[in-house]
């Protein structure tokens, strides 16, 4: 699987540099950039961490959340170095985009505990984890409050994937091989969603637009792999 530094040329499957920040029409209606945050596995001992930013949005009321809030949902969830970065300093509220014809929320950290029902734990029972459950996934988000955004903490840079609910039992779909090359894939996204075609890739029917579509696939799987493009385009 191979990457693309924001100049389009071939990488390692990480993110390299801080791409450019952008502010799309999402909800609620004020600025907020999302860091994810990796390491390249072959640089050495210290090399700094990438960060990538995508910018999204959030109330403007919120506060950001104490620095031990992350800390304190990851004493319960498992935890990688990537995702307490990103709690410890984004994701002040769940923030929700669209995605086709469907809305993707990405999960705040005071809501994170709460949000692994019905994936991880049973509404309210959080001391056993429900069958087919892998005790390493982190539910991040969702697309339509049912399919999950999951994050692996336990594999290297937190890899991303994404699964349907009603299968009969989870079969999670690789969608980034780390948090920081998800990050690049869904600012790709948008920049076609909210940049190329201004939020309108869908005709009248909701059907997606076969040209948009092409144009999401080419920009993503630059970045994410052609084995991995799946779970950004429409189900």
């Amino acid at each position: 699987m191979t990457g693309a530094t924001d100049s389009g040329s071939p990488s390692t499957p990480y993110v390299q540099g801080v791409r450019e920040s952008r502010t799309y029409e999402t909800r609620p209606p004020a600025p907020v950039g999302l860091v994810f945050v990796s390491r390249d596995p072959n640089a050495s001992e210290g090399a700094a961490a990438t960060r990538v930013t995508v910018e999204c949005q959030y109330d403007a009321d919120d506060k950001p959340p104490p620095k031990r809030a992350a800390a304190d949902v990851f004493a319960v969830l498992p935890s990688s170095p990537e995702l307490l970065t990103l709690y410890a300093t984004t994701l002040r509220s769940d923030i929700v985009f669209g995605w086709y014809a469907e809305d993707v929320t990405l999960y705040a950290v005071s809501s994170l505990l709460q949000r692994q029902e019905g994936y991880r734990w049973a509404v309210g029972k959080h001391e056993k984890l429900l069958p087919g459950w892998n005790a390493d996934w982190v539910v991040i988000g969702d697309v339509m409050g049912g399919d999950p955004i999951i994050a692996a903490p336990k594999e290297r840079g937190t890899p991303l994937y994404w699964a349907m609910h009603g299968a009969g039992k989870w079969k999670p779909v690789l969608a980034a091989a780390s948090l920081a090359q998800g990050a690049e894939a869904l600012a790709a996204w948008l920049d076609v969603f909210r940049g190329e075609y201004k939020g309108n890739i869908s005709d009248k029917d909701f059907v997606p637009r076969p040209d948009a579509v092409k144009a999401i696939k080419s920009k993503v799987a630059k970045i994410v792999g052609a084995g991995a493009v799946s779970p950004w385009l429409p189900s």
